[in-house]
């Protein structure tokens, strides 16, 4: 987390925007516990500076909104993550993929 804390001061300094691109989402289930909280405190605190959050591993096509508050669902949001859909045949899933275009050719982007 140190470095990621890192690189996100330095973006927030230089006005930088930053998408986030990690395997295991930072709060799936699967994750650690107080890793998962961590994460949290750190989306919370540079909601500004990350604009998308994208993962895999789940092996299902989803999105979801980041809240302040992780635990209700009903406080502010302050992120999105896009989960990836699975390349492989994993149990029920069929195999797919998805093309992210992303926009960033305008102020303040």
């Amino acid at each position: 987390m140190t470095w990621l804390l890192e690189q996100l001061e330095d973006a927030e300094r230089n006005g930088d925007k930053v998408h986030l691109v990690a395997h295991i989402p930072g709060g799936d289930s699967e994750a650690l516990e107080g890793w998962a909280i961590n994460y949290y405190n750190a989306v919370n605190r540079y909601e500004d500076t990350i604009v998308a959050q994208f993962f895999g591993h789940t092996h299902s096509e989803e999105y979801y909104v980041v809240y302040e508050n992780p635990e209700d669902g009903k406080s502010r949001p302050t992120g999105v993550v896009y989960s990836a859909p699975s390349l492989t045949p994993y149990h029920q899933y069929n195999p797919a993929y998805r093309i992210y275009t992303i926009d960033g050719n305008y102020p303040g982007s």
